[in-house]
């Protein structure tokens, strides 16, 4: 099979994807004061990292210029009042100051960012307009003595409730298992240092980890829970690209929950890749979806008990 150079107008994503509603019996709150709020995590795809990286992904897709729109226009049809980036560019056409100026079009603020030391790339969380008030501070740290960061906004909501958002990218590639198991282990504990007591958190990003991997027993260690693990019972693969080396499709994005003492988080519902019908043969990036990675997108509820 080869690249194709076929260009097309793509005004949003072809998928038919599927909501997943947690059966699961939901608490019962005597007060029946909670505060929902949908996060969207999506590694974004760095556009300094897509030369000569997809050889079946068409050419014009790849451009920031096509790329730029359709990411916008995934992200806008989600509506997410937190959303967390990876794989934002320093500089360049798809820059922190892109999803800054056109996301702010929209409604969306900049709550809280890092770049990577020593790198071309880094983290970003947006909120909506109306959640800027609920801001109380942001945090940023170097995990493990690596240039991977982790990110860190802390929320109050209009109940007193304390709310942790963190997001991340872990160093890639195998061989580097035990250095993202160091990783996994700051960010979790820089998360609970960063919190005020009690609170609920919520750790969204790439792990590069499938969920064996001791990265992710890390997590577990410390207390968090999967989002879509918690409403679907398993980890839908989150990325499926066609590089050079080969096709790869797996799950290393995810979305940790932790409840601290009374303050609780619950998943409402997550939404679902696309089904393998309906991806082509190409797989990510293309004309069908601009990023390698699909986003996660979970409706969360926060209350107190």
């Amino acid at each position: 099979m080869t690249r194709t150079s076929e260009r097309r107008v793509v005004t949003q994503s072809h998928f038919a994807r599927q909501k997943r509603i947690n059966s699961k019996m939901r608490p019962i709150l005597e007060n029946g004061q909670t505060t929902e709020l949908r996060f969207m995590t999506w590694n974004v795809l760095a556009q300094s990292r897509t030369a000569d990286s997809f050889p079946l992904a068409p050419l014009e897709s790849l451009e920031a210029s096509s790329r730029g729109e359709r990411l916008l226009l995934e992200i806008l049809r989600h509506e997410p009042d937190v959303l967390c980036l990876q794989e934002v560019d320093a500089s360049g056409s798809l820059s922190q100051s892109y999803f800054q100026e056109w996301l702010g079009r929209s409604g969306y603020v900049l709550a809280a960012s890092a770049m990577k030391s020593r790198g071309s790339d880094g983290c970003c969380i947006f909120i909506r307009r109306h959640l800027k008030d609920s801001v109380r501070s942001f945090n940023s740290a170097c995990l493990a003595g690596t240039k991977q960061v982790g990110v860190v906004l802390h929320l109050q909501d209009d109940n007193g409730l304390d709310i942790v958002v963190g997001t991340t990218h872990l160093k890639a590639k195998p061989g580097f298992e035990a250095v993202r198991e160091r990783q996994a282990r700051h960010l979790r504990e820089f998360m609970v240092q960063s919190a005020p007591q009690p609170a609920a958190l919520v750790l969204c990003g790439d792990f590069n980890a499938e969920r064996k991997e001791p990265a992710m027993e890390q997590m577990e260690l410390g207390g968090w829970k999967s989002a879509y693990e918690e409403c679907c019972d398993t980890e839908p693969y989150s990325t499926w690209k066609i590089r050079k080396t080969g096709e790869v499709k797996r799950c290393i994005d995810y979305v940790w929950l932790m409840s601290v003492d009374q303050k609780r988080v619950w998943v409402n519902s997550c939404l679902l890749p696309p089904s393998e019908d309906q991806v082509q043969s190409e797989r990510f990036p293309s004309w069908q979806f601009p990023s390698d990675h699909i986003n996660l997108v979970v409706d969360l509820s926060f209350y107190t008990l």
